[in-house]
């Protein structure tokens, strides 16, 4: 379900292609996996607040954006209706794992730097 909304989205750049993101899926669940094994409920009440994944870019050229956005949605569509209220918790270990990629990926952006980033990458 993820590759297939992942193929969907129009690639942002060209490391953005689905073709290659694919292959980073088992890696992001086996991440997921072990980060699960690792919450606990008060990790999870205490965690820092996640913004939503287009917080973390500036000029939104990030191809982790499109990729984590979809495996969001791909998580809630399968997994949702067996985990129930459980799948929250999930997300959320979700979600700081997307931000912390996202956000490593920025930071080697050499546009993060420029004031405009933001209006020339949606220009």
């Amino acid at each position: 379900d993820w590759g297939a909304r992942l193929r969907r989205e129009v690639p942002t750049t060209p490391i953005g292609n689905p073709e290659v993101l694919v292959f980073l899926m088992d890696e992001t669940l086996d991440q997921l996996q072990r980060g699960l094994k690792r919450a606990d409920r008060n990790w999870l009440r205490q965690s820092p607040s996640v913004a939503p994944h287009r917080d973390h870019c500036q000029c939104s050229l990030n191809p982790l954006l499109n990729y984590y956005a979809t495996g969001e949605l791909a998580l809630r569509a399968v997994a949702g209706p067996v985990l129930g209220r459980k799948l929250e918790d999930v997300v959320l270990i979700f979600h700081a794992l997307a931000q912390q990629e996202i956000q490593t990926l920025c930071s080697l952006c050499p546009r993060r730097a420029e004031p405009d980033c933001r209006l020339r990458a949606k220009a």
